[in-house]
């Protein structure tokens, strides 16, 4: 849908005042008539999206923070949620996620140096000491962000895995894997996409063409669990391991 141009998300109806709750790209909600809507087939374009895999499933707060000092509260993110963005009120800044009022991670941004054909995803998880940037992936880059220990409380500390992805290839799909994974045993996740079966490291970005029926399998060695799903081009999904064993799929 849209509404004055921009595209807007329908996420309830109020039927006291016969009107339907709309999320702007901004990510702040209004209620407006139904005749402020028009049909349009204009797909969202997020310059930011925000998952909450964080390892202890609490909720995390998502606080865009611009140079000069002024502030905005984007979300109260749930765990196992996504939520995307099509437009920050600052170009320049940082992403403040908090636990409650204690903040336990810290992402610059810069939209001049991002591009206006480039969004970025922040996958939030519980981290363990400091971890080397990935290798960059074709169409797409991944690289952790962890905080400082001198400012933030280690139990609490946050990693963040961060996703550059292009806003105009939609002759893609891009795949994040993504390892949050609290158990004690190591595990192994392997995709399948028709007839071929590969093991692929976790914490990486893959950007895929062919659009072929998925499945992730996941073993512990004793264990084993199976997730299909059929991707779309100019999707992202992001596949997040947490839990003893247990995979969680974020489309975006």
């Amino acid at each position: 849908m849209s509404m004055n141009g921009k595209v807007v998300k329908i996420t309830n109806y109020e039927n006291s005042t016969q009107r339907y709750i709309v999320k702007l790209p901004d990510g702040s909600a209004r209620k407006v008539e139904a005749s402020k809507l028009q049909w349009t087939d204009e797909a969202p374009r997020p310059r930011l999206t925000v998952c909450n895999a964080y390892k202890h499933h609490q909720q995390l707060k998502v606080v865009l923070n611009s140079e000069t000092g002024d502030s905005k509260v984007l979300s109260m993110l749930d765990f196992k949620n996504c939520e995307d963005f099509e437009e920050l009120s600052f170009d320049k800044g940082s992403v403040l996620l908090l636990l409650g009022s204690l903040q336990v991670a810290k992402v610059p941004f810069d939209l001049s140096v991002l591009g206006k054909n480039r969004g970025t995803e922040l996958t939030a998880m519980g981290a363990m000491g400091r971890v080397a940037p990935s290798s960059e992936n074709a169409g797409g880059s991944s690289s952790f962000i962890t905080s400082d220990r001198g400012k933030f409380q280690p139990a609490c500390q946050v990693r963040v895995l961060q996703n550059i992805v292009e806003l105009d290839d939609g002759g893609a799909y891009y795949v994040h894997l993504v390892n949050a994974h609290v158990g004690s045993r190591s595990v192994q996740l392997a995709v399948q996409r028709g007839p071929v079966t590969k093991v692929l490291p976790m914490d990486k970005s893959y950007r895929l063409e062919r659009v072929e029926d998925m499945s992730l399998t996941l073993t512990d060695g004793q264990r084993r669990m199976r997730l299909a799903f059929k991707p779309q081009k100019s999707r992202t999904y992001c596949a997040i391991l947490t839990g003893r064993l247990a995979t969680h799929l974020f489309p975006t």
